[in-house]
């Protein structure tokens, strides 16, 4: 079996890729404060059906413990936790796990009520949802509390995109949460070579759903070159390919309930694919040419044909004359300028490179103004994060 190492650009620019799982990549559902005069609690109305009896465990904390000092054990005291006293006066909460999308319930769904208050031993509460979809928690006693739905023992074909929540209860409170929301999930798979027939190995992928209301699914190629995805929300999605070279390749599919998509991937080395040689002049608004310029550069090409959707980022640190020279695929770019010494920065906001620009294409970016490393560095990460949004919001 052929095999093949990763081939850099060369010195005049040096490539980074975001990080595979990016902290703003992800979707979810803010977890939030919700009493029963929060907009996530009502007063709780009469409904048909009921859930499955409740189930309650109570874990005490350690009250002691040791740690390491120069290379012994020391021991230590650690905060003692109570039994909560009871009230006299405990609360009830309640309500529904629903699918997305069409609003059917969810039967056989665990839920978890967890004490979240330091002084008393932790109380966990257990409830599993009815064929109504309907669960409760009684015997509440006043407080703050962490309700969610686990993860981890839900019903088969579904997926969770909610964080816990965070309730308080008040004597005698009768709270109403609004519905929980699980999605369906469907599998996709496939293998990945380059081009020319060597193995592809070890690479993020990254399906995004249409719906932005949809978390991603994220994968790995593994050392074979196949990978297989069975957490992706079923809807139109766009399964994305990551390389190190700064190339996001994307292809279209529709996953639907019980039925395995494949998506193959065949990328072209970077010097062949579609595109020209950028080369671009770092200067002040004066001429005087910039040494050592940094460039980011963040391009989308939508997919035309049997041609796939691109992303490319490329980070570059420009030469002595301020030059940067390289192969971009064809598409819509942003690029930011900034001088790491002097401070001084620019933007391009749209640089179109199509078909037809020839087998090169030069410009310029201007440099003026001051600035912080710290502003560099956010205005970098902004730009990044641009990257990672062409990929979640792929929609047109």
């Amino acid at each position: 079996m052929k095999s093949r190492v990763w081939i850099g650009l060369g010195a005049a620019a040096t490539l980074f890729l975001s990080g595979a799982e990016p902290a703003h990549a992800q979707a979810g559902m803010e977890a939030g404060a919700i009493t029963s005069h929060s907009a996530g609690l009502a007063p709780k109305p009469k409904e048909t059906g009921s859930s499955t009896s409740t189930t309650t465990t109570r874990t005490s904390g350690a009250v002691g413990g040791s740690k390491i000092v120069n290379g012994k054990p020391v021991a230590t005291t650690l905060p003692v936790r109570h039994m909560r006293p009871p009230s006299g006066a405990p609360g009830a909460i309640s309500g529904q796990v629903l699918e997305h999308g069409n609003g059917k319930p969810v039967k056989d769904v665990l839920l978890r009520l967890v004490s979240t208050e330091p002084q008393y031993v932790v109380e966990t509460k257990l409830s599993r949802t009815d064929s109504t979809g309907s669960w409760s928690f009684t015997d509440v006693e006043p407080g703050r509390w962490s309700l969610a739905v686990d993860p981890d023992r839900l019903p088969e074909t579904y997926g969770l995109s909610e964080s816990p929540r965070t309730v308080v209860v008040a004597k005698h409170d009768d709270l109403h949460a609004a519905p929980f929301s699980l999605y369906r999930t469907a599998c996709v798979g496939g293998h990945v070579q380059w081009a020319d027939g060597y193995v592809f190995s070890d690479a993020p992928v990254l399906v995004a759903p249409w719906h932005a209301g949809l978390p991603p699914a994220r994968g790995r190629v593994n050392g074979v070159g196949d990978y297989e995805i069975c957490s992706a929300p079923a809807d139109s999605a766009m399964v994305w390919l990551v390389l190190r070279d700064g190339r996001r390749i994307g292809t279209p599919v529709k996953l639907a309930i019980g039925r395995a998509a494949r998506v193959d991937f065949k990328p072209p080395a970077i010097e062949d694919m579609p595109g020209t040689e950028l080369f671009l002049n770092a200067r002040t608004a004066s001429g005087t040419k910039v040494p050592f310029a940094r460039l980011l550069l963040v391009g989308r090409r939508l997919g035309v044909a049997a041609e796939p959707w691109v992303v490319y980022v490329q980070d570059a640190t420009a030469d002595r004359e301020g030059e940067v020279m390289t192969h971009v695929p064809y598409g819509t770019y942003e690029i930011l300028g900034w001088n790491p010494r002097q401070g001084e920065w620019g933007r391009v906001e749209q640089l179109v490179i199509a078909r037809g620009s020839g087998g090169s294409f030069e410009h310029e970016v201007t440099l003026r103004g001051t600035s912080t490393a710290e502003e560099q560095a956010a205005w970098r990460e902004d730009l990044l994060a641009r990257a990672d949004d062409f990929q979640l919001r792929w929609v047109p």
